[in-house]
């Protein structure tokens, strides 16, 4: 009976063995492949992880150097501010009798700074979809440059939207 017992007990570990050794071989093989599509450009590795190709990462959250919007202090008010009190608008500035609301919803410049290598051109292109050079001329007016090849490295570039820069051309 001890040997049946035995024998039972070292049927198992063996079982146990192969099924550890099966998924381990399994793993090493995923891992294989895996590293086959990064080194074919099919997947991505990135700091959140691999990414397949045809699937993308969207990051949420504020930019960089952005400031905390600006919130009303009202002593009488306690917990989380939901909705604006009297006089102040969501943005936190006053509003009320007198006080006229921005009227422009449009949206503010991206602000770029030039690396070597970059070309007003190549940066309308990769922004604008096209590097025209009406555009082209009207970028480089609209962030006060003489001409478009005035561009230099570390230059701060504000790109409007396409309706701003065009509003901005018609107006010159």
């Amino acid at each position: 009976m001890r040997i049946l017992i035995l024998v039972l007990a070292l049927a198992c570990l063996f079982g146990l063995a192969a099924m550890w050794h099966q998924h381990r071989i399994a793993t090493k093989k995923e891992e294989r492949d895996e590293a086959r599509r990064l080194a074919a450009g099919e997947s991505a590795e990135t700091e959140v992880g691999i990414i397949r190709e045809g699937w993308g990462v969207v990051l949420i959250g504020k930019p960089a150097g952005a400031a905390a919007p600006a919130v009303p202090n009202d002593p009488g008010r306690s917990g989380p501010i939901t909705e604006p009190g009297p006089g102040h608008a969501v943005d936190g500035s006053q509003s009320g009798p007198g006080v006229t609301p921005p009227t422009s919803l449009e949206p503010a410049d991206l602000e770029l700074v030039v690396q070597p290598g970059q070309s007003l051109s190549k940066i309308a292109a990769a922004q604008y979809g096209t590097s025209k050079k009406e555009l082209v001329d009207a970028l480089a007016r609209y962030n006060g440059l003489a001409s478009a090849d005035a561009l230099q490295s570390g230059f701060k570039l504000k790109l409007p939207s396409p309706a701003k820069l065009q509003a901005f051309a018609a107006s010159r």
